[in-house]
């Protein structure tokens, strides 16, 4: 019988706000999964509790939380705990809590402290309805977005954010929600130095710059009151079909339909990389029952074969879908497994509905080609180099929908890794975790990315660069798929792991084409 994991809300600050139930969890489980243990020590000596202490944070290796869920299948009962306040609430514990619901773990509430609303009972706002954000990025489009967000917000908005930078956040949103809102800066709530300020987003964003917060802060802003109207702006989707079918590349729309809307060019570009053809892939999956590991998935998307995905984007129906095979310098064998990718394209004519054509398509990072496919594959032996200008399109082509498939074939390693790190070095390769779609969208692999080809003993392992919540680069490293698709002449591998291969690749692309961005 597995045991349970009881979610434990614990003090902001004051010890004397645990409550007695919550002692008694933390007594009774044999296992406390912490984000900060040297405060959950002191927590945990408070109350008595002899539970052994886990680190479970933000930046913890997915074995921990595969250790944990195992703890919990073998009986154990585990406590789970955040810095201060309520867990899974802006805190890591959130994937733990869904990944256990989902293999059938008890799950329990103890519920407790918690900043939001203990600041919004204390900020004098409005508190009937409101929105919680978190913390916000701290630069780029999206933090623009969201203090947007804030300012159009007809209720009243919760924002976490770190002490030394509550005067920059404060002076944001009084730019964009204007200088006279009404807002509410709580401090330290229950601790000694308890504070809670209210006042315009002017006058705090003043106080704040003289006077810098210490200590947990939690902002409230008031909201407008008013239901915001939203005006219907033109579609470019419309108008990237139209483009489309005159024989525009998909690059030259993007550029056209920014010039004449006024959007970004990356939200252009992101309207004409996931065309309705691609989206097709998703009706091939209806087509077989769940039977066994490695079948493919009905329940994940049971649409009628004939049927049309509904799309705000629309391409003529005599488009092909293709692949693209990356063309890169430094040598290594860019041109490796020359029947990898008609195979893997025919596997996907016959098992997708997908509008596929019969061979892949040569192109660099430099050339007009790379716009009109949403995957690219690369592969090979030996050294990877990219230029200034191939990092910069690389990087805007991943963040604009398409999707690079990098298939070590033993000796690209060191420098892939080199290079695709300077695309992108704010978002390291991790591993993708075994719960994630590309292991079950089409085809269930509960244990990863298979081993095609044995080199030198390691393990076959897939790993990824997610942006959000996007996986746009994915690395089969130690595993050879490329080989596994080529004609099984050229390996003389069974037939067992060339249909392995093949499936895996049919999961790689159909998630490429399906992943919104």
């Amino acid at each position: 019988m597995a045991g349970t994991l009881y979610v434990v809300a614990t003090p902001l600050g004051n010890l004397g706000d645990l409550s007695p139930r919550a002692a008694d969890t933390l007594k009774g489980a044999a296992v406390v999964a912490a984000e900060d243990t040297r405060r959950t020590k002191t927590l945990l000596h408070h109350v008595g509790s002899p539970a052994d202490l886990m680190s479970f944070h933000a930046h913890s290796p997915e074995s921990t939380q595969r250790r944990i869920l195992e703890l919990l299948h073998a009986g154990t009962d585990i406590a789970l705990v955040t810095d201060a306040g309520t867990p899974t609430v802006s805190d890591p514990g959130a994937s733990l809590v869904a990944e256990a619901r989902a293999q059938s773990i008890p799950v329990v509430t103890i519920p407790g402290p918690t900043a939001v609303a203990a600041a919004l009972a204390v900020s004098g706002l409005t508190a009937d309805r409101y929105t919680f954000i978190g913390f916000l990025p701290r630069k780029g489009g999206d933090r623009r977005r969201l203090l947007e967000m804030v300012a159009e917000s007809e209720w009243t908005v919760v924002l976490f954010e770190a002490p030394n930078r509550v005067a920059e956040l404060l002076a944001d949103l009084a730019a964009v929600c204007g200088s006279g809102r009404r807002a509410a800066v709580a401090r330290e709530l229950t601790k000694v130095f308890e504070e809670t300020r209210d006042g315009t987003l002017e006058e705090l964003a003043g106080y704040y710059a003289e006077a810098p917060a210490r200590g947990e802060v939690t902002v409230i802003v008031a909201g407008t009151g008013k239901v915001k109207q939203v005006e219907r702006p033109p579609d470019p989707a419309e108008r990237a079909r139209t483009l489309l079918a005159q024989g525009l590349t998909r690059k030259d729309v993007a550029e056209q339909i920014a010039e004449e809307t006024g959007i970004s060019r990356n939200t252009a570009g992101e309207r004409t990389m996931k065309p309705l053809a691609l989206l097709l892939c998703l009706t091939a999956l209806g087509f077989a029952g769940r039977h066994e590991r490695g079948t493919r998935n009905a329940e994940r998307a049971a649409v009628p074969r004939n049927s049309v995905p509904r799309s705000d984007f629309r391409v003529p129906t005599s488009a092909l879908l293709t692949v693209g095979r990356l063309h890169y310098d430094g040598g290594g064998d860019w041109y490796a497994n020359p029947s990898a990718l008609p195979n893997l394209l025919t596997a996907l004519r016959q098992r997708t509905a997908l509008r596929v054509a019969d061979r892949e398509r040569v192109v660099t990072l430099t050339g007009d080609e790379l716009w009109d496919v949403p995957y690219i594959y690369m592969t090979g032996h030996g050294n990877v180099h990219f230029s200034d200008e191939e990092l910069r399109n690389l990087r805007r082509y991943l963040e604009q929908g398409g999707f690079l498939h990098a298939d070590d074939n033993y000796g690209m390693n060191e420098s892939f890794r080199r290079e695709i790190a300077r695309v992108f070095p704010d978002h390291p390769l991790v591993e993708v975790p075994l719960s994630h779609p590309i292991y079950h969208l089409v085809y269930d692999f509960p244990k990863g990315i298979p081993k095609i080809h044995e080199h030198d003993g390691l393990p076959a392992q897939g790993f990824g660069i997610f942006l959000g919540d996007r996986l746009v680069v994915y690395y089969s490293y130690q595993s050879d798929l490329g080989n596994g698709w080529e004609d099984p002449e050229v390996y003389h591998d069974p037939p067992e792991l060339h249909e392995a291969a093949l499936r895996m690749g049919v999961n790689l692309l159909t998630y490429a084409v399906s992943a919104s961005p």
